[in-house]
């Protein structure tokens, strides 16, 4: 369980003048916000102490922190990563201090399992502690990109993610005997660096997937999708879907279900997601379309054959077509004269001439607004 104590709404504007905007989000245990204002810098007050964020974040973490060399007095950070409806999902990581100054990595338990990843607690570098993990694949990386685990089992069982796709993010001071503090610089899109006095403008992120579409008739199928915000809660989420004419198919449901429908329209379908926090910062930007495209060619018809051989000098009908398409009401057509040395000649009157003798093919090409082409040919002699 966590102790959500910090969201400040019911704490008046005097109560809170002192306490930097950016902090306000974070529960705290033994934990008190120091420095210039310019970076959160999270001092321990005790052995044990601990802060993380009171809202859930996208499964998809990155978390990027700093420990200053002046106020390392402490032997690990346990970052502790927990789904937002299991408690049995979740992932449990010790960076540890260790004894060499002069080496810019530092080990890490996860899941268990002793590894290595890039940052220092001695600040050899401007090199900082990342994880940056991959729900699909379980990949955890670090600053580098360099693999630090991939992530099989926790505690004997087979690793299967975080299955809302939300988490909760905890960090706790293990071994305080000093100054101890963490810069906590980034988590997933929110920066913690520059004024952490500004008040929230970060927009909720909208986290969608891939739409399966099996074309016209067919059904689309939304998948579902998950907003989330750092500082703040959603406050409103929601989908709409409009035709190619405009109509509403749905209209601000719920994204988080599945749904689908049929693809009766040919044109753009236009999936709009809409989410807004509790700061009224508002993301509209998330739409996705779907362009369903005819792909079946028009039919062309002859309404007359043509004779096997001709005389020089007839003159040969050639409008004797009709052409059906499944959706558009006007087709392009063009009617060629191909001479037996491959020579194209485009005919643009209801007869052709032919006045040499030899073996030739009309060919009829019509296609639809959306480019489906479809070509008929006919031989003839001409003697």
């Amino acid at each position: 369980t966590y102790l959500i104590e910090a969201l400040s709404t019911e704490r008046n504007d005097a109560e809170m003048s002192s306490v930097p905007y950016l902090s306000r989000y974070f529960y705290k245990d033994g934990v008190e916000v120091i420095g210039d204002q310019k970076t959160l810098s999270l001092k321990a007050t005790k052995d044990g102490a601990s802060f993380g964020l009171a809202t859930p974040v996208y499964a998809d973490f990155f978390i990027s922190l700093t420990v200053p060399k002046a106020m390392n007095s402490f032997s690990q950070i346990k970052i502790t990563v927990q789904d937002s409806k299991s408690i049995n999902e979740k992932l449990v990581m010790y960076i540890t201090k260790g004894d060499d100054e002069t080496k810019d990595k530092s080990a890490i338990v996860v899941a268990g399992k002793n590894k290595e990843m890039a940052g220092s607690f001695y600040e050899l570098s401007s090199t900082p502690f990342v994880l940056e993990y991959k729900n699909d694949t379980f990949l955890l990386r670090d600053y580098y990109e360099n693999q630090i685990d991939l992530i099989k089992e926790v505690d004997g069982v087979a690793w299967k993610g975080f299955t809302s796709n939300l988490v909760y993010v905890k960090f706790e001071f293990i071994g305080v005997n000093g100054d101890a503090v963490i810069n906590l610089n980034k988590i997933n899109n929110q920066s913690f660096n520059g004024n952490i006095k500004a008040s929230d403008k970060m927009a909720p992120v909208i986290i969608t997937e891939e739409i399966v579409s099996s074309g016209y008739g067919g059904d689309v199928v939304i998948k579902p999708a998950y907003a989330y915000d750092v500082l703040s809660y959603v406050k409103e989420f929601t989908l709409t879907i409009k035709s190619p004419s405009k109509s509403v198919i749905l209209d601000k449901v719920d994204p988080s279900q599945e749904y689908s429908f049929k693809a009766t329209e040919f044109g753009q379908y236009n999936v709009e997601y809409y989410a807004v926090d509790g700061n009224g910062n508002e993301n509209v930007s998330a739409t996705k379309v779907i362009n369903v495209i005819d792909n079946i060619p028009p039919t062309i018809m002859l309404t007359k054959e043509f004779k096997e051989e001709y005389s020089t000098g007839d003159k040969i009908e050639v409008n004797n077509v009709t052409i059906e398409d499944n959706h558009c009401q006007e087709i392009t057509l063009y009617v060629w004269l191909v001479h037996s040395n491959g020579l194209m000649e485009k005919i643009t009157e209801e007869t052709v001439k032919i006045e040499t003798a030899g073996r030739y093919q009309i060919v009829y090409v019509a296609y639809d607004d959306y480019g489906t082409t479809a070509i008929k040919s006919v031989d003839i002699i001409v003697k």
